[in-house]
């Protein structure tokens, strides 16, 4: 498992529950980190503005770049595209847009409300955003065309991320966590009250009825979909940004 925490990033060895490597040179909190060509690198963005090429294998940092994110960006999103990146900044500014980079420049859409927070959806090819207008609409990278994808009667969700095959979708907020399925009329299949306020989400790859909340206090709650429950918990020495599989 590969974990975001603080300026760090962990290999955890979950079945010793164990930190085996810990990835260190980001001057900001690590936002995002991802595996890309077949998990022989990993790739990561921070608040310092860069973004970071790792080896895997032997954890050394192979080499750096300035996103030229400015103040009004909150936060990034990696997106795999064959061997190579691309990186999204997304704004929360009142004219609600976000821009997609490649190294440098390359679109910007507008989107009918300000995000809070954004995913990789349909193989790469779109993103899905869940936005202050208390809906989830996925993006068309290429075209910018839009289409709603679940809409929520109240309150504001912070994290987002959706299943290996993209058919179930987990959002929380500052206290709570809900996992829809999606397609032409999504349902709630699970909700989970959290004490520790999640801070990200991730479905465990190898078990399609688990899901891990990473918390502000430092634990992985691991909670299965089918029983409405937490089963197990990892503790980690600061907050934890990121979960993804390894």
């Amino acid at each position: 498992l590969l974990v975001t925490c603080g300026r760090s990033i962990l290999y955890i060895d979950t079945g010793r529950k164990e930190i085996t490597r810990s990835l260190v040179g980001h001057e900001g909190i690590v936002q995002q980190a991802k595996f890309f060509n077949d998990n022989d690198y990993i790739v990561s963005s921070s608040t310092d503005g860069t973004v970071r090429v790792w080896k895997s294998a032997e954890g050394i940092q192979e080499c750096v770049y300035s996103t030229g994110v400015d103040e009004d960006f909150e936060f990034l999103h990696l997106i795999e595209s064959g061997n190579n990146w691309k990186v999204m900044a997304a704004s929360s500014d009142s004219v609600a847009s976000w821009k997609l980079r490649i190294g440098t420049y390359d679109k910007q859409f507008n989107l009918p409300s300000s995000p809070m927070a954004l995913i990789s959806a349909n193989k790469e090819r779109s993103i899905a955003i869940v936005g202050t207008d208390r809906s989830m609409i996925e993006v068309d990278i290429s075209t910018g065309k839009k289409k709603n994808l679940v809409k929520w009667p109240e309150g504001y969700m912070y994290q987002l991320c959706s299943s290996a095959n993209r058919d179930k979708v987990a959002v929380s907020n500052y206290d709570h966590v809900w996992v829809y399925s999606v397609g032409s009329e999504p349902k709630e299949l699970a909700n989970f009250t959290e004490s520790e306020e999640p801070k990200c989400l991730a479905f465990d790859p190898q078990n399609a009825d688990l899901i891990l909340v990473g918390t502000e206090a430092g634990n992985i709650n691991v909670y299965s979909i089918s029983r409405n429950e937490r089963v197990k918990t990892f503790t980690s020495s600061d907050q934890v940004t990121t979960l993804l599989k390894s």
